[in-house]
């Protein structure tokens, strides 16, 4: 689309909506499981990573970064 013009307006719109959708899904998912964990189980143990270093291994990067 031509810069400045109309119909990559409503391009840049499609996209945005698409990656809001994108977002939501995932907010959602994230929600149902944590809800879930918090119904079944009665203890809950966090563990703090290093998640900025783990993603410089670029094998796990992608799955690391996407998993929330």
């Amino acid at each position: 689309k031509t810069k400045g013009s109309k119909n990559r307006k409503k391009a840049q719109l499609k996209v945005a909506r698409f990656h809001e959708h994108i977002a939501n899904q995932r907010k959602d998912a994230i929600h149902k499981m944590t809800s879930e964990l918090v119904a079944k189980h009665d203890i809950i143990c966090l563990e703090d990573l290093n998640a900025k270093g783990m993603l410089q291994n670029h094998k796990m990067a992608k799955a690391i970064s996407d998993a929330s």
